[in-house]
């Protein structure tokens, strides 16, 4: 198998991914306390949502998706559930 080079951009954008969409709820010991005191994901960030959900657009696309299934894909991931009207972006076929 070849190698394939990541940009550090990439990178960053699927570190930025893991993070807020880990369920840290379940995680912090304190959610039977404060269930409602964690942000969703992104809430702050809807354009850094589009530019991710490019990302994983064209990736679901490498990876042998078709264009309505990797738009389907999508729309069922966190956060991009969230945000249906990033679909006209990522795929703008629909």
């Amino acid at each position: 198998m070849g190698q394939k080079e990541i940009r550090i951009s990439d990178l960053r954008l699927l570190l930025r991914l893991i993070e807020e969409t880990i369920p840290s709820p379940f995680i912090v010991i304190n959610n039977a306390e404060t269930p409602d005191s964690f942000g969703i994901p992104y809430e702050t960030a809807p354009e850094e949502v589009k530019e991710i959900a490019k990302k994983v657009f064209e990736s679901l696309i490498k990876g042998g998706l078709s264009s309505k299934e990797a738009t389907e894909r999508i729309l069922s991931m966190e956060p991009f559930d969230r945000y249906p009207e990033i679909i006209e972006i990522v795929n703008p076929n629909t």
